[in-house]
């Protein structure tokens, strides 16, 4: 609780750069997932994304983010006695915070970008097998590097379509981390 009251505070901080910014852009983002075998061995993820970004210079922004992620996997066990079915779902929450570095002005029809920084991020999963009672993994929480790049389509001086990938160091127990890496898509608008 304490790492997410020092992110609360940078991102206090960030709002009183925000009188300073020369442009700030509010961005939603959906992804979707899925993976479909049969009916014992799927998976499907979605995930929502928000953020707001102050431009500081004509290129140079940072940008603070918050994602809501879900994921359910169910996958067929086969063993001796008989097949089993495990389903897993994990929720992941992450604030995160970037510097983005735009490669074309802010009026050009399309924006390319890449972005670099560091997220918060509270991972939990629970499984269950067959009908028998589910077992809860985590919460683990901690900080991860990110990475990403991404393009924006401009429909109108401040609306625009925007694409993105990125790629997140999380956290999957105390000792480890895991490589997540998301494709999504949403629109923004600048003013």
């Amino acid at each position: 609780m304490k790492k997410l009251s020092v992110f609360i505070t940078c991102w206090i901080g960030l709002l009183s750069i925000a009188t300073e910014a020369m442009y700030t852009e509010i961005g939603a983002s959906y992804l979707y997932k899925q993976s479909f075998v049969d009916s014992f061995n799927n998976m499907q993820s979605q995930g929502i994304s928000a953020s707001i970004s102050f431009y500081l210079w004509e290129r140079i922004a940072i940008e603070t983010s918050y994602t809501n992620y879900l994921m359910v996997k169910k996958e067929q066990a086969v063993s001796a006695a008989s097949p089993s079915v495990i389903q897993t779902t994990e929720t992941d929450v992450i604030y995160g915070i970037d510097l983005i570095y735009v490669f074309a002005d802010h009026k050009a029809l399309l924006q390319p970008y890449i972005k670099g920084g560091v997220g918060f991020v509270t991972k939990t999963q629970n499984t269950q097998v067959d009908n028998n009672p589910q077992w809860t993994v985590g919460p683990y929480s901690g900080w991860s590097p990110d990475y990403g790049v991404g393009l924006k389509f401009l429909l109108s001086d401040s609306f625009s379509i925007r694409a993105g990938y990125d790629v997140q160091l999380t956290p999957i127990n105390n000792n480890s981390t895991a490589q997540d890496v998301n494709g999504r898509a949403g629109l923004s608008w600048m003013f």
